[in-house]
């Protein structure tokens, strides 16, 4: 586990896209197949369910240290977040809890905790279950502290887009990263099994019908128009999302600028695409336009939809 907090705190503290790329590229490169597994799950946001609630965790730790509720609420003012304050003063309030060298949770591979530690602590009786968490937290160093809370209260957030993700992966396969989207559709299963197939060879009879093109974005122009104004078409430029709607094989898909398959959140276009001739890609603005209304509807009516997820395996 101690690779992945090292990874989470390098992502956090990394100042642009090529050292977050480098940094994922790294890890996954030198990562245990099953280890990369679960990574990969917790950095596309499907780590699950919460385990055990902030709250509980903040009377585990006031349980197991002489840190008066007071001083905790305090901390946990400025700092917001009961995992990052106990991971702040754990090590400072329970000098009595190192664990014998070489014993600490922290040098046990990432799959273990995900698939035996976490789930075993949190489905323990109240007694045993903060004797468990408190065994997790004994010499954890406070960037590792908070990746563990932050893995048990289903809170952790890394920051880090799935297309970023991709690149990685892309980089250390030499897969195209539309490959290793399209391999992912349809959810993933943690294991070192899944994440070797993930990464497997391509198929020559491996086809990828939801593959995009490249969008046709618009450019700038330097200077004066060429040519005289009745040799120009003029359109309004629409405040939606850019994507392609794209028919192949029998199937609708719908992906945005960022080469994410958004056909969850907008079903009645998937389902209309059905009466598009086979291997039509429509490249434009997407947007929400109410019959009559004089005008599109506003964006924000586009971004509820962006949240909406797959109910069934595949698109």
């Amino acid at each position: 586990m101690r690779r992945f907090a090292a990874l989470y705190h390098e992502l956090d503290a990394s100042p642009g896209t090529a050292a977050r790329v480098e940094a994922l590229a790294t890890y996954f490169r030198g990562a245990e197949p099953a280890d990369a597994a679960w990574a990969l799950q917790v950095l596309l946001g499907k780590q699950g369910r919460r385990l055990i609630t902030g709250r509980r965790l903040r009377q585990i730790c006031l349980e197991g240290s002489s840190l008066p509720d007071w001083l905790f609420d305090e901390c946990y003012a400025q700092v917001g977040d009961s995992a990052e304050t106990i991971a702040l003063l754990w090590a400072q309030v329970a000098s009595d809890q190192l664990p014998p060298p070489g014993d600490s949770a922290a040098q046990r591979p990432l799959h273990q905790w995900m698939e035996e530690l976490l789930p075993a602590a949190a489905g323990l009786d109240a007694d045993r279950q903060a004797e468990a968490v408190r065994g997790l937290w004994r010499g954890l160093e406070p960037g590792e502290l908070l990746v563990a809370n932050k893995l048990l209260t289903g809170g952790l957030r890394v920051g880090v887009a799935q297309g970023l993700v991709l690149r990685a992966l892309a980089r250390i396969s030499g897969l195209e990263e539309t490959v290793l989207q399209h391999r992912l559709m349809g959810g993933f299963t943690p294991s070192a099994e899944a994440f070797r197939a993930l990464l497997g060879p391509a198929d020559p009879a491996e086809t990828v019908p939801s593959r995009p093109y490249p969008f046709f974005l618009a450019s700038p122009l330097q200077g004066e128009l060429p040519g005289g104004a009745g040799e120009w078409l003029v359109e309004w430029k629409f405040d939606g999302i850019r994507g392609q709607l794209i028919r192949r094989s029998g199937e609708g898909f719908l992906w945005s600028r960022g080469e994410e398959l958004i056909n969850a959140g907008f079903p009645e276009l998937i389902a209309a695409s059905a009466a598009l001739p086979e291997g039509t890609v429509l490249d434009g603005e997407l947007l929400v336009w109410p019959p009559q209304a004089p005008r599109p509807a506003p964006f924000s009516e586009l971004q509820r939809r962006l949240g909406r997820r797959l109910r069934a395996a595949g698109c």
